[in-house]
């Protein structure tokens, strides 16, 4: 990590910052933004959740029972060890399904700050782009959650790694892993989330060529929260698609996020109920 420049900097980055991937994603698919915040003196920790359980390769078919309850409560206990080191709870970055796990943990005051990176929705708001039925139609039309699955290459370069170069597809779908079949049938499901529950500042981003999470459903989501007590910020960035952690337009992004973080650092109580 680079030092910061002066105290009242130390003081703004004393925040850590906990990076949540999204399904079928590892710790890594952070890297590029990590050491962007690095750089600007915030400590990160991008951890693959439950990695014991998520291969990238099978020696066999059959998966745990692991759903999206342990991924929450493991992204629970990472922010309270935040909490416990710093005596403040993190930032908390999440994109995809990692943004909707974000919502939650914003929603039960676990971290002082959240963003919201093409999230997958609350269960009040529907999802309906005919595009992630494509991009998971294996997943769908096995319908076994007692097995491991994962999107079919041509699905997720048509949908989830959209409109991305063939070589920086191919890179995402190296790191890609398989997940428990119970986790497509919880985010299938879905999760209830109180509208009026934020009380932290939050940012929710969209992407305007996205095929997973249309920027449209994204919208809705920081619409919905506003009638918390602290509404979300909503922000487009019209060029990225749902891969906007790493594609030609990522800086003004990284950028963009860097400087909320510092902004919104003024705002926040110091200490957050847990």
């Amino acid at each position: 990590m680079c030092a910061t420049q002066s105290s009242s900097s130390a003081l703004m980055h004393q925040d850590e910052v906990l990076l949540v991937h999204g399904l079928g994603c590892q710790g890594t698919v952070w890297d590029p933004l990590r050491a962007y915040l690095d750089a600007r003196g915030m400590i990160c920790h991008a951890p693959t959740l439950l990695k014991a359980h998520r291969p990238k390769r099978l020696s066999e078919l059959k998966a745990p029972a692991k759903g999206l309850d342990e991924f929450v409560s493991e992204v629970r206990s990472l922010c309270r060890a935040s909490t416990s080191r710093t005596g403040r709870p993190p930032v908390v970055i999440g994109h995809s399904m990692g943004g909707l796990i974000a919502q939650i943990v914003a929603a039960e005051g676990l971290c002082t700050k959240a963003v919201f990176l093409a999230p997958a929705p609350p269960k009040a708001i529907p999802n309906r782009s005919p595009w992630m039925l494509w991009c998971f139609a294996n997943v769908l039309f096995s319908g076994d959650t007692a097995r491991f699955h994962k999107a079919w290459r041509r699905g997720a370069r048509d949908v989830l790694l959209y409109p991305l170069s063939k070589r920086r597809q191919d890179r995402a779908l190296r790191d890609m892993v398989y997940e428990p079949g119970q986790l497509f049938a919880d985010m299938t499901k879905g999760i209830d989330i109180a509208p009026d529950s934020l009380r932290i500042p939050t940012l929710t981003v969209a992407a305007g060529r996205d095929r997973a999470v249309p920027a449209t459903v994204v919208r809705r989501i920081a619409e919905y929260y506003s009638v918390s007590p602290v509404p979300s910020t909503f922000r487009m960035y019209p060029r990225s698609g749902h891969w906007l952690l790493d594609d030609p337009h990522s800086a003004e992004l990284y950028g963009d996020l860097a400087d909320w973080i510092e902004a919104s650092s003024a705002t926040v109580p110091s200490t957050v109920s847990l």
